[in-house]
């Protein structure tokens, strides 16, 4: 699941080196940072929160589906 995310994540940004995606776990959720570039914040996030709800969502069925939780947050 990580893989797949810094892969959605790097298509999204200019700087695709700059982008780090690091899991930690709690129990039965899993808590993905996404560390990125400062410019490149505001396109992960898109307008009004959009593309980052939808990658949100899209995690949150692969979670369901494996009858696990899952939370996704960006990190400055």
């Amino acid at each position: 699941m990580e893989n797949l995310l810094l892969t959605i994540i790097q298509a999204l940004v200019d700087n695709p080196k700059d982008v780090a995606v690091k899991q930690l776990k709690s129990g039965s959720i899993k808590i993905f940072e996404i560390n990125a570039n400062k410019g490149d914040i505001g396109k992960i996030i898109g307008k009004k929160g959009r593309t980052i709800d939808s990658v949100r969502t899209i995690f949150t069925a692969i979670a369901a589906k494996e009858k696990s939780r899952v939370t996704i947050e960006l990190v400055d």
